[in-house]
């Protein structure tokens, strides 16, 4: 499988220029207007220059976003863009550099060549596909994951903890991924774009796709809206070659520049990020972090008083680091499931039965004997050697996995007899994996979030209120149906329930479901706000680290709040780095910006 490079922008922006409303271009002679030089940057003894059609294509690609999130006005979004991209050049000079220092004059060894040949490939096949969709009004992206493979992804730690002549020690495990990890790479079949017979490949490629669709009009279709869009892309500008073939190779130019300057950039960037002591982080620094991050939680939903802590709990729980804890406040747990999924057909019959019940068309006893035929043949995956779980045929399946009740029975003594609760949730997990149709519980960094207030039980409108069997009353805070979430409370019980404590099976408008609770929101150290309360900072013994390190945030998968706070760290130094760099490279260099060349860019 090929690693994407981040961040690769490869929609055609086909002129689109008119997002500069202000802008007369009717007369003006486009080639010389799109081709005038904006910044001019001196670099030892380098010139590097930016053009009007460059800073655009910057901003429609993501210059717009200062604009748009950012509340910058148009003038600011285009002055940073050009920093933006006269960094970038700067960057990829020094990279060059760099790698050419390391690889005998060459800046890309026969492999790199190789990989990014594919990768133009696969981006000027992927453009065409967008075409496609266009046409068809469907989606065909090659990167939609097969419906039936489910890969667990897990969690590998960056970095463990370890206790050394009784001194905490922090010892980083990452290793940053090469680029190429997972390209089939075969030397005697490699290409190079600088080859010309095998960038003519890259569009020969394409033809012949589109002619292997030749009993259907759209893929040709599709060949000529991509063609139409790139001859407009070209309106004013002058070429000696203007064959079709011409275009589409100077449209894989244009992508091709944008594949080698991402991979330029990120290998750049890899090579200091892997480097030792760039991105160390102590314990103090983790404990100091968190403790801050309770006491923001803190000030904001109790000495503040946010009436919208139930909604951000259940909206956002990596965002919470104190959860009210008074009699009277919402109690908020967590739940793990699994769905066996209706089919369409039993679906409808249970939506139609609820609403002929609701409508006094049926009669309860007419409702239930149509839920009770209900049921579901569960869907049963498989693991291969390459970790993904793929679909099994039914003929494959063990004797109780092809009966609800009897995987149900199945599932139920396998956790009873797993150990400890994180032995049973780890179990669980791994039948989320072989049994589950509900995509959103898997590889989750946190289970499902529910709340239940006794406290407002009584005011509670009839949609919010939830009572249990034995008449305990609460006044619900959740985001899933009425008869998941009446499952949770029973299993929450009061704070008595216990993670790796199992549902029976639950029926809802989706399927059958079996909840595992999987533990309580709860407040680490109450000394932190003690200190807060007092006037006074607390700062957190060494030992606490030890809590953080085996805190997970969802007892399923194994990442905990120490290994969240280490990664915004070391992301933050490393940021630090790449500020400071990227100072000290605009530092060294010259820069000459013609405002007067592009100030009518600023007109929103």
């Amino acid at each position: 499988m090929k690693k994407k490079l981040t961040g690769l922008l490869l929609a055609v922006m086909m002129l689109s220029m008119s997002v500069f409303t202000g802008c007369s271009l009717v007369t003006r002679n486009w080639e010389k207007y799109y081709n005038s030089i904006v910044s001019t940057i001196k670099y030892e003894d380098n010139v590097f220059n930016i053009t009007k059609r460059e800073l655009i294509n910057g901003y429609n690609s993501f210059g717009y976003n200062y604009e748009q999130y950012y509340s910058k006005s148009r003038e600011e979004a285009i002055k940073l863009t050009l920093d933006q991209l006269e960094t970038r050049k700067l960057t990829i000079f020094e990279a060059e550099k760099m790698f050419k220092s390391q690889n005998q004059g060459e800046i890309l060894t026969k492999k790199e060549k190789d990989y990014l040949w594919h990768e133009t490939n696969d981006a000027l096949e992927d453009n065409f596909m967008t075409y496609v969709d266009k046409v068809t009004g469907t989606s065909t992206s090659k990167d939609e994951e097969e419906s039936d493979a489910i890969k667990f992804n897990g969690y590998s730690k960056k970095a463990t903890l370890n206790l050394i002549d009784n001194k905490y020690e922090i010892t980083k495990t990452e290793t940053i991924a090469d680029i190429l990890d997972g390209f089939d790479y075969v030397e005697a079949e490699a290409r190079d774009i600088s080859i010309k017979e095998d960038k003519d490949k890259i569009y020969s490629n394409l033809v012949d796709l589109v002619q292997s669709m030749k009993g259907s009009s759209v893929y040709s279709k599709a060949y000529n809206e991509y063609k139409k869009a790139l001859e407009k892309s070209e309106e004013g500008l002058k070429f000696k070659e203007n064959t079709t073939a011409d275009l589409f190779a100077r449209e894989i130019d244009r992508i091709y520049k944008i594949v080698y300057e991402n991979f330029i950039v990120e290998k750049y960037l890899d090579t200091f990020k892997g480097k030792d002591g760039l991105a160390d982080v102590s314990v103090n620094q983790i404990l100091n972090r968190y403790s801050a991050k309770v006491m923001n939680s803190y000030t904001q939903y109790v000495l503040e008083g946010d009436e919208q802590y139930e909604e951000n709990v259940l909206s956002d729980l990596g965002k919470i680091y104190y959860f009210k804890n008074g009699d009277q406040d919402t109690k908020f747990y967590t739940v793990s499931h699994i769905l066996f999924q209706f089919s369409e057909e039993s679906k409808a019959k249970y939506t139609q039965a609820k609403t002929d019940l609701d409508n006094k068309k049926i009669t309860q006893e007419q409702y239930d004997e149509i839920i009770d035929d209900l049921t579901v043949v569960p869907t049963v995956r498989a693991k291969g050697d390459d970790g993904v779980y793929n679909e099994i045929e039914k003929s494959e399946y063990q004797s109780y996995e092809t009966n609800i009740n009897d995987l149900y029975n199945h599932i139920k003594v396998v956790i009873d007899q797993a150990g400890d609760p994180i032995a049973k949730a780890e179990a669980f997990n791994e039948f989320i994996y072989k049994y589950n149709d509900d995509p959103g519980i898997r590889n989750a960094e946190y289970n499902y979030v529910m709340g239940v207030n006794k406290s407002q039980a009584e005011s509670a409108s009839e949609s919010d209120l939830v009572e249990l069997e034995d008449g305990r009353k609460y006044k619900k805070y959740s985001k899933m149906v009425d008869e998941f979430t009446l499952a949770g409370t029973e299993l929450y019980n009061d704070g008595y329930g216990q993670i790796g404590d199992l549902s029976g099976l639950v029926m809802t408008e989706h399927g059958f479901h079996v909840l595992m609770y999987t533990g309580e929101c709860k407040n680490y150290f109450d000394s932190i706000v003690d200190g807060l309360n007092g006037g006074q900072e607390v700062l957190l013994g060494t030992g606490a680290i030890e809590t953080l390190y085996n805190a997970r945030l969802n007892v399923c998968v194994n990442k905990t709040i120490f290994d969240v706070i280490y990664e915004e760290l070391t992301q933050d130094n490393f940021a630090s780095f790449e500020s400071a760099n990227t100072s000290l490279l605009r530092e060294k260099a010259s820069i000459t910006r013609y405002e007067s060349k592009f100030n009518d860019l600023f007109k929103a």
